[in-house]
């Protein structure tokens, strides 16, 4: 068997970016696709579902499987202004909210972050560098966002990455983080519509079908959104295929992790 990198992922929409077509098991309760990744290590994903506790649970199954290195990747929210949807963000640093106050948070390797944004600048893809901050809840308003900002100085937000890295310290893995900004910092998501999500990251279409009846307005904010996620995947699609061949070797190379 060959060696393998984990990578949980939250959403559907983002497994489908990252597997296309890949047929998809259950394992021990975990949808779970294996496929190669051309370089003679082999991306074990599995769809985590959305949030902390989900990230967690995943990290650590894939540990318990073997995995070697932990990558972390998928959409974000804005929480700098300049960024807009599509902006790619390598992290140099995770951070996650404490359950009281403060946060708990991970330098990830400085060397690897670079290798990273090379690999990325060498397909065209412009990729920032930054913290990524893990929230116990979605940030859906651009005074929450602006806060958050202000506390973190973060460049993005998501609900998963703490959980990875948290895991790979337990682990001793090496770990990379990557992400891609959904919502950018002006955007005001209605919590009608967050509530559409269920905590597998799909979409309850009864929950969605009733919201709308009740506010025909959220209408054109649904197309926005839909636009915004088709603009994210396609930079998570374009930046996965300029490192997928890339990055494995790097991950599990005890030399740069010495």
């Amino acid at each position: 068997m060959n060696t393998r990198v984990g990578v949980p992922i939250a959403f559907d929409a983002e497994a489908w970016c990252l597997s296309g077509l890949r047929q998809w098991k259950q394992v021990d309760g975990h949808a779970v696709c294996v496929a190669p990744s051309g370089c003679g290590a082999d991306i074990m994903a599995v769809l985590s579902g959305v949030g902390r506790l989900n990230g967690l649970q995943a990290a650590r199954w894939l540990v318990q499987q073997g995995v070697k290195a932990l990558l972390s990747i998928g959409v974000a929210g804005a929480l700098r202004p300049e960024l807009k949807t599509g902006d790619l963000i390598v992290a140099d640093r995770i951070m996650e909210e404490r359950y009281d106050e403060g946060y708990d948070q991970w330098e990830l390797k400085l060397l690897f972050t670079k290798l990273a944004q090379t690999a990325l600048f060498t397909k065209g893809i412009r990729a920032g560098k930054g913290a990524i901050v893990s929230v116990k809840e979605p940030v859906s308003s651009s005074e929450g966002k602006r806060k958050l900002y202000m506390r973190s100085h973060a460049l993005v937000s998501d609900m998963e990455s703490g959980s990875v890295a948290r895991t790979a310290e337990e682990a001793d893995l090496p770990i990379l983080a990557l992400r891609v900004v959904i919502d950018p910092f002006q955007r005001n998501v209605a919590q009608d519509l967050s509530d559409c999500l269920d905590r597998s990251g799909r979409i309850s279409l009864p929950v969605l079908l009733k919201n709308l009846r009740r506010r025909p307005s959220l209408f054109p904010h649904l197309l926005m959104m839909t636009r915004d996620m088709a603009v994210a995947l396609r930079t998570l699609s374009g930046a996965w295929r300029a490192l997928r061949h890339t990055l494995p070797p790097i991950l599990l190379d005890t030399n740069f992790w010495s």
